[in-house]
């Protein structure tokens, strides 16, 4: 076998002298670096639309639930190396200007979100505050549902908020809450409103991120427990619009693959024919003197594995750069 191999490496390497290899090198190369180019901006691709899911739900992972969440739970996620955010969320009414209006509350831990930045619209009209005890976010639909100034006073409960700012509303993930403008206030201040009590119709989120083994790791353990209460939101598997085109994106990006691979295939299959018909009376030779089918198949096996190794490396490579 060594001596096969041996003698199939000297006949590989005067070949490649003589240029007898030359089109099928140029095709396995091209098919290799194609392939990994392909592979390579699929994953680009991917991974970019991920991040942008990320962004619209501003956190990696969401547990929602009709529950208040354990803190047990969010002990367990910042073990896991996780930052945590805590959102609740209900649908409720605020009165301004002598007027009531359907909205959806948020009142969350901090007023930072997990992945991105608050976006604030009309600085020059509305000044931004810290989000208190004091000082509420509302959505610029709200402002001209209500016909608001940055003087006017929400009342939601039994708290009186000052504006502290008009910020853009993140991806709605409470189908209770979409066509209701949000306000945002500061979770501490959430029981002293009254809101929240027997009959509300609440929804409770921990939002997460961090590394991609912590988020693994915690949605394996909050599906295993496989709670009715629970819904789990993913960047990496959204469930909305966004998701949809994820995975249409995917879906293209393996057809391109697949045709890749398909077309790589044919042009070293034709370059293979090329190769054999030259080699032909070199076959007719060797079987005269008594080599065996093993013993020529051995042969040629050889020199396939360095023509793979040697084109397909630089192929790999060189698709990886570009």
């Amino acid at each position: 076998m060594f001596k096969q191999a041996a003698l199939a490496s000297r006949w590989f390497f005067r070949g490649l002298k003589r240029g007898d290899w030359l089109w099928l090198l140029v095709a396995v190369f091209i098919a290799s670096m194609t392939v990994t180019l392909i592979k390579h901006i699929g994953d680009s691709i991917e991974y970019s639309m991920e991040r942008k899911a990320a962004a619209s739900l501003q956190a990696d992972l969401i547990l929602q639930s009709t529950r208040p969440i354990d803190p047990n739970l969010v002990t367990k996620a910042q073990t896991l190396g996780l930052q945590t955010r805590l959102n609740t969320q209900l649908v409720t009414m605020v009165l301004a200007n002598d007027q009531f209006q359907l909205v959806k509350l948020s009142a969350i831990s901090s007023p930072e979100p997990l992945i991105g930045s608050n976006q604030f619209l009309q600085r020059d009209t509305f000044p931004v505050k810290d989000l208190d005890s004091s000082h509420a976010w509302i959505d610029p639909k709200l402002v001209e549902l209500l016909n608001l100034n940055a003087y006017d006073r929400l009342t939601l409960g039994e708290i009186d908020f000052s504006i502290g700012g008009v910020v853009e509303p993140k991806i709605v993930v409470n189908p209770m809450a979409q066509f209701a403008p949000s306000i945002t206030i500061d979770a501490a201040i959430l029981e002293q409103t009254a809101l929240l009590g027997a009959g509300s119709r609440a929804t409770y989120q921990l939002e997460m991120t961090g590394s991609r083994a912590g988020l693994l790791a915690f949605e394996k353990k909050l599906k295993a427990e496989n709670n009715p209460a629970w819904q789990i939101l993913s960047a990496q598997q959204s469930e909305n619009d966004l998701g949809e085109a994820i995975n249409n994106a995917k879906l293209f990006i393996d057809l391109s693959a697949f045709a890749t691979v398909l077309i790589a295939g044919m042009s070293i299959l034709i370059a293979g024919r090329f190769y054999l018909e030259r080699w032909r009376h070199s076959l007719v030779t060797l079987r005269s003197i008594g080599a065996s089918n093993r013993q020529l198949s051995q042969l040629f096996i050889w020199q396939f594995i360095w023509l793979a190794l040697l084109s397909s490396s630089i192929g790999v490579l060189l698709g990886l750069t570009i």
